[in-house]
């Protein structure tokens, strides 16, 4: 997919102030730079094209799980050091990661307040006759089991 300048301008325009951090800041810049001196991907033609797919990934370009498949695509890594780069990326990026679902920023405004719903334990048909059971007598010398049913 070719991203343009004026695509990105927009969606920097329109980010959440932890994207803009991560895409803009010094800071961030360093820890890419290290990321990429970590793999050699230190020539300039590739450290640039790493550099910019990761900036459309902070963008939300692209969705988390298809990150190494792009560094793959775009920065022409093989499929193992995709892998490895992009483990390293998304710990760098892992504040802006938890904070998105398919790439959507969701505001805090959205999530607080409301209320979780609360999950009823599912038992197998075994686990459930289990749970009827009671132990007795003396639990060091092994105890026996009955049955309520």
């Amino acid at each position: 997919m070719e991203i343009t300048d004026t695509e990105r301008d927009s969606r920097y325009e329109n980010a959440t102030p932890t994207q803009k951090q991560l895409y803009s800041s010094s800071e961030a810049g360093a820890s890419l730079s290290a990321i990429a001196q970590k793999y050699d991907l230190s020539s300039a033609d590739i450290y640039r094209k790493f550099a910019i797919t990761v900036g459309d990934f902070i963008l939300g370009f692209y969705r988390s799980e298809d990150f190494a498949l792009v560094l793959e695509q775009n920065v022409g890594l093989s499929t193992q050091m995709s892998a490895l780069v992009a483990v390293d990326v998304k710990e760098f990026l892992s504040p802006l990661i938890t904070a998105t679902t398919d790439n959507v920023p969701l505001p805090n405004s959205v999530t607080s307040g409301i209320a979780q719903p609360q999950q009823e334990n599912v038992y197998t048909s075994t686990q459930a006759a289990i749970l009827t059971e009671k132990p007795t007598g003396n639990f060091s010398a092994g105890a026996k089991w009955e049955s309520e049913n």
